[in-house]
């Protein structure tokens, strides 16, 4: 009996093992890091039917097996361009010979490489662009490769690398590498001191990994780290031992869905601009978790759509005059509530794009929506659409001054005052669409608002079509470059199948009596 509960348990534990290896799995087509300077391929190569050219660029890729060997095309290419060819191997030294010794970039993505000959790449004696992505090569085989330290950009992602080891990279000293991806591995614990070898490191991907566990060290070029879509519970540490940082030069962090639920008390991130956090579960933003004193640099905060119920934003929650961008979007947040402090913008004067829409704003009173806003007089981008607002309150936007983007869109507002935006003398940008406005007057807009505005965008609103909304479809028709909605129409609620601008009083009254009863007691 022992026995068979032994079994029993051994099967368990083999199943939670192969449940937990199997969390991270690879995509079926992986793709390369674009080159930015290439360009599009326009015809096919000279006496070569497996091949396209363009000036920069020759492209024998997907052939799928056709092709094992680089043709002689004639021209000073920059990039060569061997993905999903499936070579399995590569053992002639001499596989490049035929290419213009000008390439600089070198594309075998997808090969279903195992092995690679050393030396091959001596013949592009200018390489500094290599993609190996998407092949069974091991770790060890590719950072031994002699090219490696030579170049500027190594892109090693889709390969199922679990570990970058140390001794696979130690021989790095004097490598150039500035640009690193390692893209959709199954990285699960990574040790950021393997890389210090690579001294010129300015950006690093471990987006898609299985990342959960990340070891912090000394890399004092890096300026872009992009760690999206793993499994990170902390906050990465950026102070070493004597209070300096990590990450001395970076400016932008991306670590979106992840399971960060916090900012930490100490963070170096001096040159830190840009913070991306979205996805990730933030119940409660504390009091200065993005505060100047933290994030000296900070210009951008993310915080979009975050995969949990927001509990707190605490008061001077940012508090950080040098930020230029927050995003709070798709986060269902009852503004009107004691979930949000009414000081949690306090400290931001330099803010000038706040991003709001997908939120609560259904019960927000006038007296609360200038509390929320009143440090925010430098914003120039507001958006608070799709937010239930039921109510646009006469001098709710005259503090924003320098506004130019107003975003309003699909909100349960049925009227828009008089005058309401008539004081936002650099608003060029209005979109209100998919409201449910029913009217707009002459008084609604005046004349100034109307010559300023470059965009007014009223579509897909219920509009009654009477004679009160004659004057609005001649102001629509006069002004097609400030009323035009590619997507959306501009209808009449009340005449079925008939656009705003086809409306005609005398002609579409059939059937609908009390209209032209109306316009005749009016007149």
């Amino acid at each position: 009996m022992a026995s068979a509960w032994l079994v029993v348990l051994l099967w368990l534990t083999a199943s939670i093992v192969g449940l937990e290896a199997s969390t991270c799995y690879l995509p079926r087509t992986c793709w390369s890091t674009a080159v930015v300077w290439d360009s599009p391929y326009t015809h096919q190569c000279p006496e070569n039917d497996l091949c396209l050219c363009s000036k920069t660029t020759l492209n024998c890729s997907s052939n799928h097996g056709k092709l094992d060997y680089v043709p002689r095309v004639p021209g000073h290419f920059k990039m060569l361009n061997f993905s999903n060819n499936d070579l399995g191997h590569i053992s002639n030294m001499h596989f490049f010979t035929n290419v213009s010794r000008s390439v600089i970039a070198v594309d075998l993505y997808q090969n279903n490489l195992s092995y690679i000959v050393e030396g091959v790449f001596d013949d592009l004696p200018n390489l500094s662009w290599l993609s190996l992505g998407g092949n069974p090569l091991l770790v060890k085989d590719v950072f031994n490769m002699s090219i490696i330290s030579t170049l500027s950009t190594l892109d090693v992602g889709c390969m199922g690398f679990q570990s970058i080891p140390g001794e696979a990279v130690k021989h790095l000293k004097n490598s150039t590498v500035a640009y690193l991806n390692l893209e959709w591995n199954c990285i699960e614990s990574f040790d950021m001191s393997v890389l210090s070898p690579m001294r010129q490191l300015e950006y690093l991907s471990l987006w898609k990994n299985d990342l959960y566990s990340l070891t912090a060290a000394s890399l004092p070029q890096l300026r872009v780290l992009n760690m999206v879509g793993n499994r990170l519970f902390d906050f990465p540490d950026t102070c070493n031992s004597t209070g300096g940082s990590f990450f001395p030069k970076l400016v932008n962090a991306t670590l979106a869905f992840n399971s960060i639920s916090r900012i930490g008390d100490t963070i170096c991130l001096p040159k830190l601009q840009h913070l991306e956090l979205s996805y990730n579960p933030f119940k409660y933003i504390s009091r200065n978790s993005f505060s100047v004193h933290k994030f000296p640099s900070l210009q951008t905060v993310l915080l979009g759509q975050l995969n949990i119920k927001v509990k707190k934003i605490e008061r001077f929650a940012f508090n950080n005059s040098r930020l230029r961008n927050i995003d709070l979007a798709l986060n269902q947040i009852n503004f009107s509530s004691s979930v949000v402090d009414g000081q949690a913008f306090n400290g931001c004067t330099g803010l000038t794009s706040l991003l709001l829409r997908g939120n609560d704003f259904s019960s927000v009173a006038e007296n609360r929506f200038a509390v929320l806003f009143r440090s925010l007089t430098n914003l120039e981008h507001l958006n608070i659409g799709s937010s239930k607002m039921a109510v646009i309150y006469p001098r709710a936007f005259g503090r924003f001054r320098h506004l130019k983007w107003l975003h309003l869109f699909e909100n349960d507002f049925t009227y828009i005052p008089d005058g309401a935006f008539d004081s936002l003398r650099n608003l060029m940008f209005l979109h209100l669409d998919s409201s449910r406005i029913s009217r707009i007057t002459k008084s609604t807009f005046s004349v100034e608002t109307l010559k300023r505005l470059k965009t007014l965008d009223l579509s897909s609103s219920p509009f009654q079509c009477n004679c009160d909304i004659l004057w609005f479809q001649q102001c629509v028709r006069s002004n097609p470059h400030i009323f035009s909605s590619k997507w959306r129409p501009y209808v009449c609620v009340n005449v079925p199948g008939v656009a705003l601008l086809d409306f005609e009083l005398n002609e579409q009254v059939r059937g609908f009596g009390y209209i032209h009863d109306t316009c005749t007691k009016n007149s």
